[in-house]
């Protein structure tokens, strides 16, 4: 009989060692599918994520094409001032050759800078003969 019991105990021993090690077994299989449907489910929302990234970066580029072919033209019109003739035969007028013989004269030092001679009425005069 010891050994009717002993033979028990360790069929009882081994049942619950078999017990333990399919437990183990079924609760991997429960931690892997749980982790499947996790990563199923983090993939499902990557992929939404870059659907909606995707539409956005077409959206952006249909409003840079957009905004590209916009094309604006403005046109200002400017109102032409003339003070005096610019081209002519003279290429200096009155005031420029006066200007010039009083820098001339002010650098010789004939005259201050400022002063009219008394009888220069500041008229262009022919000095070649050729009237």
């Amino acid at each position: 009989m010891i050994y009717a019991a002993l033979g028990g105990a360790v069929a009882a021993l081994l049942l619950a060692i078999a017990a333990y090690f399919h437990g183990v077994e079924v609760g991997v299989d429960w931690q892997r599918s749980a982790d499947l449907a996790a990563n199923l489910k983090e993939e499902k929302e990557q992929r939404r994520r870059l659907e909606a990234g995707q539409r956005d970066d077409d959206a952006a580029a249909r409003a840079a094409v957009a905004r590209e072919t916009t094309v604006r033209e403005i046109t200002r019109e400017v109102p032409k001032i003339i003070d005096r003739t610019v081209y002519r035969n003279v290429c200096i007028d009155a005031d420029g050759v006066r200007l010039i013989r009083r820098g001339v004269e002010a650098a010789n030092g004939e005259q201050p800078p400022g002063r009219r001679p008394a009888g220069d009425s500041g008229e262009i005069r022919d000095t070649t003969g050729n009237d």
